[in-house]
């Protein structure tokens, strides 16, 4: 009895896109051979098929019939890594926010520092494909407020160069906290102003 002949595919490993936990993976599904009279019934797969697969090791077979009922199969598996920078921690007296899985190859991580305290460093780091992060490490230092001002343009002259600190220390003006930023210095300004 001659069994029906498959070749699966030679898939080994994918790593994840950026920003994202899952790689797209794809082949062409497999022709079996059939020694007999060389007509096939059914090619079916078992496991996932092709698309976005997430992290981790997937095995997937192939099974194909002949018309006389014989079966021949052969097994694959991809293994999806997700490329991982080093953890990061908020600053002491900041915080931080990450988008995708905090440390994931492309995943943003935006820094804030509470009340008091300026950002130095980076506001924004992002992990690069090499498991680095870019930009330099973030510190939140007390702000430096004087507090011996006794004249109005005085405490203006300190209050517009905390503005300036707090605009270049922002990313862009494509950032929503930045804006944010801005609207509520506009809102104090106003406030200082009448």
């Amino acid at each position: 009895v001659d069994i029906p002949v498959i070749k699966c595919p030679n898939l080994k490993e994918k790593t994840a896109e950026p920003s994202r936990l899952t790689a797209r993976v794809s082949w062409d599904t497999p022709e079996g051979k059939d020694t007999a009279d060389g007509i096939l019934t059914d090619v079916i797969l078992k496991g996932k098929p092709p698309g976005p697969f997430p992290e981790g090791l997937h095995k997937m077979s192939y099974t194909v019939y002949d018309r006389a009922g014989n079966k021949g199969s052969c097994r694959f598996s991809v293994r999806v890594r997700v490329r991982r920078c080093s953890p990061m921690t908020p600053p002491d007296n900041g915080f931080m926010k990450c988008d995708s899985d905090g440390n994931n190859y492309g995943a943003t991580c935006e820094f804030k520092c509470t009340g008091g305290y300026e950002l130095q460093g980076s506001a924004a780091r992002v992990c690069q494909y090499g498991l680095t992060w870019s930009g330099t490490e973030t510190n939140c230092t007390a702000m430096n407020i004087n507090v011996g001002v006794r004249t109005a343009s005085g405490l203006l002259d300190q209050f517009y160069e905390k503005r300036r600190l707090l605009i270049i220390s922002a990313p862009t003006a494509a950032n929503h906290y930045y804006r944010f930023q801005m609207t509520d210095l506009q809102v104090r300004e106003r406030g200082m102003e009448g």
